[in-house]
């Protein structure tokens, strides 16, 4: 119900975890996560048979039990219905025979809607989108968002011994083929639990998000600007890719500033990753850097899996509202990156007006930018993705974040 007004999905459940055992909290977030992901088609098979919309509280009731129903194992049908019943039931006493109908309905009755936007429980606006840039692959993507993702975790510091300490400590991981400090964890773990974690040599980031880090890649930089650092995995990174530099890690978020730097004492970086609560469009900085990254506030059109509440939360006018902020940040970053430096632009989207849109526009008003090619800065397997000089991975490919990452030399 939170979410439903507006609070982003982590922290809503966060804000209600506290006092749970571990595999409570587990269920918990399977179950928000999951009635977020199917919330359109949950919410069809209940109109196709309520004549009158319900409470809304009743309406969570019902998607609550649906969710477990069609696509969660763990508790049994009969435990589904009684625990929804009683639910509704001090919601709203009149609620529960109608709540005990829809889920006994569902028990018996396949529901196999035709319509696109329903059966992927996507807007359709998203899935058109699709259609028509990846016409031979929207459909297994529109799929997968509805696929818990992956937990992948950064080594800082020897893999395979990483994987042999997870294993001992009864954690099933395995190596990324994507990139050499990567590892993808397979089973539920506590994350503050593992001794590793405690000690700063495991970081939880996407593969995409990871991959930044060696688009940017330079020999020797002495100065790192992250203009967009978030709670700082980026920044972390790099600082960790090139030991002689120091990173300046910007965001306008004092709560995220705060994480970074609690992140930082966690992976013994403090003095050599610097916060700075700024907008980096305004920020006016003593020195340039050699390698600047914007890694820009977007729709988030890519990581529908991992935040199933943005596909309800964004409309098709937010992309040309984000490609402003997204344009006015990389020409900041054109402005603070040293003649000869690098700048690199990622955002977790693939939809053309935050990515070749924005990128193509600096490039022309700016002929002393070169744009590089992404894909030689990476692994192999990434040049699967080669988009011109750019990296694009559509939304969930080989169980992936959807991403666009351009890189940017500036000449003189």
């Amino acid at each position: 119900m939170e979410v439903e007004k507006g609070r982003p999905v982590a922290e809503a459940l966060a804000a209600v975890e506290r006092g749970l055992s571990s595999e409570d909290r587990r269920l918990a977030t399977q179950i928000v996560y999951g009635v977020l992901r199917h919330r359109r088609f949950l919410d069809a098979f209940m109109s196709d048979r309520i004549s009158r919309p319900p409470k809304p509280a009743v309406k969570m009731v019902m998607r609550i039990g649906l969710e477990q129903l069609w696509f969660m194992d763990r508790v049994p049908d009969y435990a589904v219905v009684s625990s929804a019943v009683e639910q509704a039931r001090s919601v709203d006493a009149r609620a529960a025979g109608l709540v005990n109908a829809i889920l006994r309905t569902a028990i018996r009755t396949p529901f196999e809607p035709r319509e696109p936007g329903v059966r992927y429980s996507l807007p359709d606006w998203i899935l058109e989108r699709w259609q028509a840039r990846f016409p031979g692959d929207w459909e297994s993507m529109a799929a997968r968002q509805n696929m818990p993702p992956p937990m992948n975790l950064r080594v800082r510091g020897d893999r395979d011994a990483a994987l042999a300490d997870l294993a001992a400590a009864g954690v099933d991981a395995v190596a990324s083929e994507w990139l050499p400090d990567a590892i993808t964890v397979r089973s539920p773990i506590r994350l503050e639990r593992l001794h590793l974690f405690g000690q700063g040599q495991l970081y939880v980031q996407d593969q995409s998000a990871m991959a930044v880090a060696y688009a940017a890649s330079d020999p020797d930089p002495r100065h790192i600007l992250d203009l967009c650092a978030g709670v700082g995995g980026k920044s972390f990174h790099l600082a960790d890719q090139h030991p002689g530099s120091h990173v300046t890690a910007v965001d306008t978020a004092a709560e995220r500033l705060a994480r970074l730097r609690e992140n930082a004492v966690r992976l013994h970086l403090v003095g050599r990753v610097t916060p700075v609560l700024r907008d980096a469009r305004e920020a006016e900085l003593k020195e340039r850097a050699d390698i600047v990254i914007v890694d820009a506030p977007c729709t988030g059109l890519g990581i529908l899996r991992r935040r199933p509440d943005i596909r309800w939360r964004r409309q098709p006018r937010d992309l040309g509202r984000f490609q402003l902020l997204q344009r006015e940040l990389l020409e900041a970053a054109v402005r603070a990156v040293e003649p000869g430096g690098i700048v690199v632009y990622s955002v977790c989207s693939t939809e053309p007006e935050e990515t070749s849109a924005v990128v193509n526009a600096v490039l022309d008003a700016h002929p002393e930018l070169l744009s590089e090619d992404v894909a030689t800065q990476l692994p192999s397997p990434w040049s699967r993705f080669r988009d011109g000089s750019w990296v694009m991975v559509p939304p969930g490919m080989e169980d992936l974040d959807g991403f666009f990452i351009a890189r940017l030399r500036r000449t003189r």
